[in-house]
């Protein structure tokens, strides 16, 4: 039986006093001031100046044509097995830069890169594909922490495992962290095949691929593993849209893997060395933040289009950087410059998808907001752009953190440019009101709802970070996340934080449906009450410890037949305090983004803010999985800010018959 409300209150009150939200503005100006290592590459600069610069430590902005990347694209509709390993190699980042060390996936050697190889599936046609490690460092290129829960293999090398994110996975594929395997060898526990089956099942979508080996993570995908993978259906049911939404393969059709960077003058990476808390850990940040910003692994890289309709799918793919991305001409003073804030007119995006595919319908929207791990599916209509415009930017103005950290600077304040040819123009396609409808989940199918706290444990002295928790339990403590097949469940997701967190879910899509305001400094304190039931808070052997969990499960009353696209403002979210203490919320909830309605695998919870969302344990069109979740390691849901995964701000996820 679940614990009373008055219990939780005051198990939470009791948790929450070892509660520290960092001293986040202290954080910012360490990042500000440049916590990476010495010797990194300057301010970079535009114009003649910059040719004769780079001995000076800078960069040119626009000279590497994005045409040059995304150079392999994997069709696996035939069924054949595919072979994808991890490869040691030099790739250029930009014209004026030395050939930088990467671990990449690659068909062979010579062909891999960062990203790596696009894979395409079709809907329904399984894809087999065969990981392996062809590492032979036998120590990693980035400095690890050994204060983590690293993998310690007896011979050395650089565990891997891939991850399919955003797939609906079996459990022994989807790249569970102590599934690592070396180039010698060794194995992780949880390991079972390097044959990975992926039925694809599930709706046309832009799903991408990355390691996620426990506690390395971040440093993995620093390194260049990371590439895409498109899930489509040409003749299935949204073959209307396909008829005049740009398609994969085509000459309107170029993914945007936007990451930041830094690089030393020889040109290899930047990581930090230095924790921000070294008696803690000496190598551990909690977030990276570069200053340079890469497109498909070039750095503000150009692209030349026509005056047409362009199909730009973005992926988030830095560690911990939030972009809100703008299509901007550049005025005189943009282009010369490219100082923030850009004057010239905004071509409206339209966003069509998210990360579980197509929208119900599209959004014409100034601007987008992408965290870490998720995907938009955009188009860009260049048509609308003036007469005079010949160049556009793409920029960029989210602070970091996000959302109330430094400003951007001149150089993460632009992504890359986009030059208009003199082709003939070629006319856009109308487009529709409606794209396909959403499945409804109707709401009395509920059968349990979760409350989870986002929790940052602080150092007293300095308040720093030390580790970041859900619920106050770790990785290896005790599974409280064990959901049943085919369930429909409602997660809170509170955030007392400074930070956005992008939340992510392996296994299953999900429906955010509601966001509402609470007092953080009170909550924190414990002068008010939020409706959070506890589970146990037993840990593990060899977790190292716990403090109480501030989250769990409760059974929820139905609220009738409401779907989540109809649902009113407050329902399952408790406005009235507990035992005689008042409530923490200090407004109504609202809906989500419109942009945040369809399928997601990643979605954003923000600072003071209780974020629900509606899971359901199944495929996205209502059928149970085409396989057996409850069979092999299981699965997790974390943070992916990397560097917050890497440090215990993940937890299992375990799905029962």
């Amino acid at each position: 039986m679940a614990p009373s409300p008055s219990m939780a209150t005051a198990a939470v009150r009791l948790a929450l006093g070892l509660l520290l939200v960092s001293a986040f503005a202290t954080r910012a100006n360490v990042f500000a001031n440049g916590a990476s290592n010495a010797g990194a590459l300057g301010t970079p600069v535009t114009g003649p100046k910059c040719r004769n610069a780079f001995p000076a430590r800078a960069l040119c902005k626009f000279v590497d044509d994005l045409a040059t990347t995304m150079r392999v694209a994997v069709d696996t509709s035939d069924g054949k097995l595919v072979r994808i390993g991890v490869y040691q190699i030099y790739q250029k980042f930009h014209r004026d830069l030395p050939p930088t060390k990467l671990y990449a996936y690659g068909l062979n050697q010579k062909t891999a890169a960062f990203p790596g190889p696009t894979i395409v599936a079709r809907k329904g046609k399984d894809t087999q594909i065969f990981w392996s490690n062809h590492i032979m460092d036998r120590q990693h290129m980035i400095q690890l922490d050994d204060t983590l829960m690293i993998p310690r293999p007896k011979k050395g090398g650089v565990p891997i495992v891939p991850h399919r994110h955003g797939g609906e996975t079996h459990s022994i594929y989807d790249g569970h962290p102590q599934a690592w395997f070396t180039q010698f060898g060794e194995k992780g526990p949880a390991y079972s095949t390097r044959l990975y089956h992926y039925h694809n099942n599930q709706k046309p979508s832009i799903v991408w691929y990355h390691d996620h080996a426990i506690a390395i993570t971040r440093i993995n995908v620093m390194a260049g593993m990371a590439g895409l993978y498109l899930v489509t259906d040409p003749q299935g049911e949204e073959r209307e849209i396909n008829k005049w939404v740009p398609q994969p393969g085509g000459p309107f059709f170029m993914p945007l893997a936007i990451a930041d960077r830094r690089f030393h003058p020889n040109g290899s990476l930047d990581y930090p060395t230095d924790g921000i808390l070294p008696r803690e850990h000496p190598h551990w940040q909690p977030e990276f933040f570069g200053d340079t910003i890469t497109v498909n692994g070039r750095v503000w890289p150009y692209m030349k289009v026509r005056r047409a309709l362009y199909r730009l799918p973005i992926l988030g793919a830095s560690n911990a950087r939030f972009y809100h991305l703008r299509f901007q001409c550049a005025v005189r003073g943009d282009y010369h410059e490219f100082k923030p804030p850009f004057r010239g007119p905004i071509i409206p995006m339209t966003q069509i998808g998210s990360d579980g595919g197509y929208l119900a319908r599209p959004l014409r929207m100034p601007g987008v907001l992408v965290a870490p791990g998720e995907r938009l599916d955009v188009l860009v209509d260049f048509n609308e752009a003036p007469s005079w415009c010949r160049d556009v930017l793409l920029t960029n103005r989210a602070r970091t953190p996000f959302p109330a950290g430094e400003r951007v600077s001149p150089d993460t304040a632009v992504i890359m440019r986009f030059i208009l040819t003199k082709k003939t123009a070629i006319p856009s396609p109308p487009i529709p009101k409606a794209l396909r409808p959403l499945e409804r989940i109707p709401f009395n199918l509920v059968s349990t709802t979760r409350w989870h706290v986002l929790g940052e444990i602080s150092d007293r002295d300095s308040g720093f970070p030390t580790v970041v928790q859900l619920d106050g339990l770790g990785f290896l403590d005790r599974p409280t996340e064990i959901l049943k097949n085919g369930a429909v469940e409602v997660w809170h997701l509170i955030n007392p934080t400074a930070d956005s967190h992008p939340i992510h879910l392996h296994l299953m899509q999900h429906r955010p449906f509601a966001r509402r305001p609470f007092n953080s400094d009170a909550f924190l304190s414990g002068d008010c009450t939020l409706p959070v039931n506890l589970p146990s808070t037993s840990s593990s052997p060899g977790s190292g410890g716990s403090m109480s969990s501030s989250g769990g499960s409760s059974t929820m009353s139905s609220n009738g037949s409401s779907d989540v696209s109809t649902m009113s403002s407050d329902v399952s979210i408790m406005s009235a305090g507990e035992g005689g203490y008042p409530s923490c919320f200090t407004g109504r909830a609202r809906r989500v983004d419109f942009n945040e309605m369809g399928w997601k695998d990643t979605t954003k919870a923000h600072p003071g803010e209780v974020l629900s969302i509606l899971v359901a344990v199944r495929s996205q069109d209502g059928k149970p999985f085409s396989f057996d979740p409850s069979q092999g390691p299981g699965y997790v849901w974390h943070c992916h800010i990397l560097e917050h995964e890497d440090n215990d701000m993940m937890r299992p996820l375990l799905v029962r018959k």
